[in-house]
Order: C-alpha cells, then structure tokens, then sequence
C-alpha cells in the first residue's frame, strides 16, 4: 500500500451523468483507481448497471478480462454512491492516431472483440421468441413519439423486411459494448487495449453491432467528416460496394462468431435504427416535441440509417 495518495478530477463534461477521479499513488503519474460518484446526489442508475456489467463480465472467465475494469467497491458513502474501479493502462485512443496507423488500431480492436464476444457468447433457448420483445419495440419507440411522415413509415417498414432474417436465426447473444467510440478504448504503446465506460453495456446484446459502430468512429476520423455529407460519404466508402475498406474486417469477425452473410447484413440495418431508438427514449418517455422531432430528422444516427436502408443492396458482407 503506498503512504500517501492525491486524486485529479476528470475534466467536466456537460453530457456525463458523473464526476470521475483518478486516484494516483507517491511518485506515480499513472493512476491506481478510478472513483465515479453521480453528478447528482441519488442518480445511481448508471453506476448500478456499469458495477453488475463490470462484475458480470469478469465472472465470464475464470481468471476475468485484464482489458476490462475489476470493481474494488460500491458502496454508500455519506450522501453519495461510490464505484471504485481498477484503473486501466494506455492512453485515450485518438482520431490523430487512428489516421497515423488505422490498420494496427482496427485489427487491435477486431481480435478485443471476438475474444470477448466468444468468452462470453451465449445461445437463445428458442430460436426466434427473442426477435419480437428485442427487435420490435424499438421501431415501435418511433410511432409513440412523433407523428411519422410518409418518409418515416417506408423507413420503418423497409428495416422490418430486411431484418426479418434475424427472426428465425440462431443468434449467439453477446457482451455488447453499446458505446466502443474510441474515446472510451486505451491503447498503450505496445498496442494491447482497454475498454472503458460499461454503463450501456448488455450481457445479452447482438454480434457484430459493436464492431459497426466503431469502424464507423474510424470512417469518421479518417475523413475529418465532422458535417453531415461528409459524414455519409466516408460512411459510404467504409461499408458499401466493391471497394469497402471496412468488408473484411466484418467478414472476419462474422467467422469467428459463425455469423452468415444474411444474418450480418440484417445486423447492420438494425443497428442504426436501435442507435436512433435509444437517442429517443434518452430524450423522452411521451411525445417528443417539435423543435426535438426536426432535430432528431438531421440527426448523424438518423441519416445513417436512412442511408443504409436505401442502399443495403449495396452491402456485401459474404
């Protein structure tokens, strides 16, 4: 135990439901522990879900994800809840690395995956109940919350046939990360990884949703796409037609989890839809309000899914 420790808090973040302290020991400019206390006094949602994710995953294998936070504690502590975790190695991965060396950074995160997607895959005990209760009520969010325009209702219709393969597949059912942006990974400088930011995570999650949506973060910082055309163009250019510089990585991890073509593609559709279904219900348990629906209509989440439902024609993930 060293004599003495001081702590730095993380710097404020206006969508963070926390305040985050790194606890460092004498002489050491890396931290020993990480301390998350809700930024509101009784908020606790958050950080009950990420200590069972965090405890559930590292219970996935017998000697637990070196890759992964290990919670010390959870516990009250005067007016607050304290979640003390294991800090983890490396720094936050960053767009300007990722543009320095896209390839080790991708396969890096590709062989993290399927690792953990495999230790902790689980099958359905009946193939296909799981497709109404996991699959509809998201695209049902959209009906509940604002007045659909024609264009919203072919949208709608349009994913439910293409995802309609998933209904009689035999999913395996994985850890889903839920948020694998590159600012939540560490890389340290011999390249090993470490994920952080567990509050979104799903034992029970879909394959390859995870994967998808970090090479898109890629797509992106390879781009510099920070405007919306851009941000579809280098969309585009990672995962449709011939020459999809993100195919391969995807067909990889499809056979490593067993996943066919059509199942993957289905896949890929969904996941857009759930990412633009989650921004709804973390917005409002009722009707959205106007200036909400014509901002959610631009939303980067609801372009790519429009975007790649017109042209799921184009994706070739065999």
């Amino acid at each position: 135990m060293p004599s003495h420790l001081s702590f730095v808090a993380a710097p404020r973040w206006q969508g963070s439901h926390h305040i985050i302290f790194f606890i460092l020991a004498d002489g050491q400019a890396d931290p020993i522990l990480v301390v998350k206390v809700p930024r509101l006094s009784g908020d606790n949602t958050r950080l009950d879900r990420e200590a069972d994710n965090l405890r559930t995953i590292q219970a996935a294998r017998f000697d637990g994800f070196s890759s992964i936070p290990r919670v010390i504690t959870y516990e009250d502590c005067f007016d607050n809840r304290l979640l003390i975790e294991t800090a983890l190695a490396g720094q936050t991965m960053s767009p300007s690395q990722i543009r320095r060396q896209p390839k080790p950074v991708i396969e890096a995160v590709l062989a993290w995956l399927v690792s953990l997607h495999l230790a902790t895959r689980q099958r359905g005990e009946d193939v296909g109940r799981w497709f109404e209760p996991m699959v509809i009520p998201h695209l049902e969010v959209f009906e509940k919350a604002f007045p659909l325009s024609a264009e919203d209702k072919t949208l709608i219709a349009q994913t439910c046939e293409l995802t309609d393969p998933l209904r009689d597949a035999d999913l395996p059912f994985v850890f889903e990360h839920g948020d694998l942006d590159f600012r939540n990974i560490l890389i340290t400088e011999a390249g090993s990884l470490g994920v952080v930011s567990w509050e979104s995570a799903n034992p029970g999650g879909f394959p390859a949703l995870d994967l998808f949506y970090f090479l898109t973060c890629v797509a992106f910082a390879l781009r510099r796409a920070r405007k919306l055309v851009d941000c579809l163009e280098a969309f585009h250019e990672a995962f449709f037609g011939p020459t999809a510089w993100a195919q391969p990585y995807v067909v990889r991890y499809a056979k490593g989890l067993c996943l066919s073509s059509e199942v993957v593609k289905a896949l890929f559709l969904l996941c857009w839809s759930r990412y633009v279904a989650h921004i709804i219900i973390g917005h409002s348990h009722g009707p959205l309000e106007q200036d909400t629906t014509e901002w959610l209509r631009v939303n980067r989440y609801y372009a790519l899914w429009n975007h790649a439902v017109h042209h799921a024609k184009d994706l070739k993930f065999g």
